[in-house]
């Protein structure tokens, strides 16, 4: 619908993104050859956006908007650090920048953080257009490759829980004791999901105490406090007396985590 389509002459004609210029009316061949250029822009499925000297949008399509997540008229006039998290719009204007100065085509892998606070993996090219007064615009498109990421991302971590199956599987078969067994395989864990480091224990029922057989990663000895935890003492104690896992993201302040450095 054109109803929903910018005018950029309208924008182009107002004095805060030519300051000092004018602007000559537009002869009906040249509106056509606008509302042309807006039909073919909204036709691109790739996100297009123009900024003006300023760093204010003044031209866009609607995929600009969709991946952003606002309309057309709250984009228009925005600058970088309207829109994006400051560290976000420290490197987009970075880029701009060296643009505008060299008018050197830039093309570059970026992250940004849309309206409804999702991250996007992109791939962003900007190049420099003067036009015959001399005022300079920045023409950019965007490559969203954001579900190729997660795709990429989903392959790699398979890979790696089957690399880690295997090794498991190898250090079952071919290992002689029980303690290079489990040492394979928390040296396995470390390795295939990047783990900081990986520990097994084993009951003893009749002293009902845990005690370390295999640790790898940083910490690699397997004597001092942790050696002999009795069930229900520290994390790994209450994990075994409560027989559920425990996961955490706050380290910091967790009341089962005993070394919070």
């Amino acid at each position: 619908m054109l109803s929903s389509i910018l005018d950029p002459t309208e924008h182009m004609n107002d004095s805060k993104f030519f300051k000092g210029s004018s602007v000559p009316q537009y002869t009906q061949q040249q509106n056509f050859s606008q509302t042309f250029l807006l039909l073919i822009i909204n036709g691109i499925s790739d996100p297009i956006f123009v900024k003006n000297r300023q760093h204010q949008l003044i031209l866009l399509n609607d995929a600009f908007c969709n991946i952003i997540g606002q309309s057309q008229e709250d984009l228009i006039g925005k600058s970088d650090y309207d829109l994006f998290p400051k560290a976000e719009a420290d490197v987009f204007w970075e880029k701009d920048e060296l643009v505008f100065i060299t008018g050197i085509t830039d093309e570059n892998e970026e992250f940004f953080t849309d309206s409804y606070g999702v991250t996007h993996s992109i791939l962003t090219k900007k190049c420099l257009f003067e036009d015959e007064r001399g005022n300079h615009f920045l023409v950019g498109t965007i490559r969203n490759f954001t579900k190729q990421k997660r795709v990429e991302a989903e392959l790699a971590e398979k890979a790696s829980l089957a690399a880690l199956h295997i090794e498991i599987n190898t250090a079952i078969t071919q290992s002689q004791t029980i303690q290079s067994i489990l040492k394979r395989c928390t040296d396995a864990l470390v390795n295939h999901i990047n783990a900081a480091f990986a520990r097994i224990w084993t009951l003893n029922t009749l002293e009902n105490v845990l005690e370390l057989q295999a640790s790898s990663g940083m910490y690699t000895h397997i004597n001092g406090p942790h050696s002999r935890v009795p069930v229900g003492m520290f994390k790994i104690g209450l994990i075994a007396q409560e027989r559920q896992p425990h996961l955490t993201n706050k380290v910091i302040g967790d009341p089962r985590v005993s070394n919070q450095e």
